[in-house]
């Protein structure tokens, strides 16, 4: 074989295997074909809600996983201390990780007094899962926007499926440079543990 073709199979099975090709959490697998873009996730005051992906419940299939904003992203992302909110993508009854979702919950910090603050396995257990379920999945760590309005875009190669995570102000978050404003989603990475 030749080294020109070598060296480009070599590139091409790294770019495939790449984290950041990686589908994401509430991206559309199937078009936009009956699914609600953009849609506004989270109430405030509410510490849980929960939103079906399409009018009638069932006609939106997306990526499984979870987006996770962070309080202060200069911060370590794998420390639920530095997590505000949580929305998971899942399908109800069935098993979590390896399907698609049709539906979302966002899960924000409950602030008790003396202002802990950040994502418990109590506030999870609600959909039988833990810091540990949310670590090992398909998840992305973004910027909490200190407007509490999070815009999340989840691209796929056919549609771009807009959401935005509302939760409560919590804890202070600081504010963010203009150029870490612009940053859509930080994947992490599967080496990083």
């Amino acid at each position: 074989m030749k080294p020109i073709f070598l060296l480009t199979a070599a590139a091409a099975i790294v770019l495939y295997a790449s984290p950041a090709l990686a589908e994401m959490p509430g991206a559309s697998c199937c078009g936009k074909s009956g699914c609600i873009s953009p849609l506004t996730v989270g109430q405030m005051g509410v510490a849980i809600s929960f939103y079906a992906l399409s009018p009638d419940g069932s006609s939106c299939y997306t990526r499984q996983g979870a987006v996770v904003l962070l309080r202060d992203p200069s911060q370590d992302a794998h420390d639920s201390r530095n997590w505000t909110d949580v929305a998971i993508f899942y399908e109800p009854g069935a098993p979590w990780q390896g399907g698609y979702a049709t539906d979302v919950v966002i899960i924000s910090e409950e602030n008790p007094a003396g202002g802990i603050g950040g994502i418990q396995d109590a506030d999870l257990s609600i959909m039988g899962l833990t810091i540990a379920n949310i670590l090992a999945a398909n998840t992305i760590y973004m910027p909490k926007d200190p407007s509490s309005l999070t815009e999340y875009d989840a691209v796929a190669p056919t549609w771009t499926q807009q959401y935005f995570l509302r939760s409560d102000p919590g804890l202070p978050v600081p504010s963010m440079p203009s150029t870490l404003g612009r940053v859509k989603a930080i994947y992490r990475s599967k080496s990083i543990q």
